[in-house]
C-alpha cells in the first residue's frame, strides 16, 4: 500500500468485492426435482445439442424417472438421490449436470455435464464450476456419506483425429472439474465394457469405454486401488446404475440382471490384486 492513499486503497478493495459478488450472483443453480419443471426441456435440449445421440437420455425417460423418484421418495422406498442441476444466467439455461447418488454403494454416477459456450457470460467455466460447487456444498449434508464419484468416458478408438481429440478433451474436462471438488480422478487401467441397454436387438451393442473413479474422502487416489475396491465400483455400475433398466417387467428384469451378472464376472475375473490407475489426460 506504499504511496497509495488510504481512500484509493479502500475503494479498490470495495470494487474487487463488488465484482466478485457480481460474478457469483450472475450464475444461479437450480435443482430440478419434478417432471413439470419449466427448466427441464431447455436443459435436455442443451444436452441433445452438445452430446452424442447415444449419450443423451430421452426427455420422456428423464421425466418418467423424475416422477418415479418423487413418488418413491414420498413413499420412503427410493434407493437413489437424483441431482439434475441446471445453471442459469439471466434466466437462460447455460449448463447441466446429471448425477445419481446411491446410498447403498456410497457412490455417485455422473451421467453428463455440459455448458453452452454460445452464451458469452457462461464461458470460462462459469456455468460448470457453479454446478460442481453446488455438489460440494451438498457434501456437508445430503451427500455426507458419499465416498466417490464414477463416470464413463468415450474410448478414443476412432481413426478420425478430430473425434479422438474431442474424446480426450472431454476426459480432461471431467478430470479438471472433479479437481474443483478436491477429487483426484483416475481411469481404471483394465478393460471396461458398457453393457447393452436392451437384449435381443442389434441397435445397442456392448461398447468399450473408459471408467473413471475418484474418492471423495481421504486418501486421494494414486497409482492403484485394491481389487476389492475396483470390484465395488464395477458392481455399482453394473448392478446399481444399469440393473434397474427393466424393473417394471419381471421377465425382462430377470434376464437383463443375469446378463449383467455375467458381464460383471467377465470384466472382473482377471483383475490383479492391485488394479493400476492412469490419469484421464494420459489416455
Amino acid at each position: 500500500m506504499s504511496g497509495m492513499p488510504q481512500i484509493v486503497y479502500d475503494a479498490g478493495k470495495g470494487l474487487l468485492r463488488w465484482w466478485l459478488d457480481r460474478e457469483r450472483e450472475m450464475v444461479k443453480v437450480q435443482r430440478i426435482r419434478r417432471p413439470d419443471d419449466d427448466s427441464l426441456q431447455p436443459a435436455l435440449a442443451l444436452c441433445e445439442r452438445l452430446l452424442p445421440q447415444n449419450e443423451v437420455d430421452s426427455p420422456a425417460d428423464v421425466a418418467r424417472w423424475l416422477a418415479e423418484i418423487e413418488q418413491e421418495t414420498a413413499e420412503g422406498r427410493c434407493r437413489l438421490v437424483d441431482y439434475l442441476l441446471v445453471s442459469k444466467i439471466d434466466q437462460q439455461v447455460c449448463g447441466v449436470l446429471y448425477g445419481h447418488y446411491y446410498p447403498q454403494y456410497k457412490l455417485m454416477f455422473l451421467s453428463y455435464m455440459v455448458s453452452d459456450d454460445t452464451i458469452p457470460k457462461a464461458r470460462d467455466g462459469k456455468a460448470t464450476q457453479s454446478l460442481m460447487k453446488y455438489l460440494l456444498k451438498a457434501r456437508d449434508h445430503e451427500l455426507s456419506d458419499m465416498e466417490g464419484i464414477v463416470f464413463e468416458m468415450a474410448y478414443p478408438k476412432s481413426t478420425l483425429r478430430e473425434k479422438n481429440l474431442r474424446c480426450r478433451s472431454r476426459s480432461r474436462l471431467f478430470e479438471f472439474y472433479a479437481q474443483q471438488l478436491d477429487i483426484t480422478v483416475r481411469v481404471l487401467n483394465s478393460p471396461y465394457q458398457q453393457p447393452r441397454l436392451e437384449l435381443g436387438g442389434k441397435e445397442y451393442e456392448e461398447e468399450r469405454q473408459l471408467l473413471a473413479y475418484g474418492r471423495t474422502c481421504a486418501p486421494a487416489l494414486s497409482q492403484s486401488i485394491p481389487r476389492s475396491e475396483a470390484e465395488h465400483v464395477l458392481s455399482f455400475v453394473y448392478s446399481g446404475i444399469y440393473g434397474d433398466q427393466f424393473e417394471g417387467d419381471p421377465h425382462q428384469d430377470r434376464q437383463y440382471r443375469e446378463y449383467l451378472d455375467d458381464m460383471y464376472r467377465r470384466v472382473t475375473q482377471d483383475l490383479p490384486l492391485d488394479v493400476p490407475l492412469i490419469s484421464a489426460s494420459a489416455v
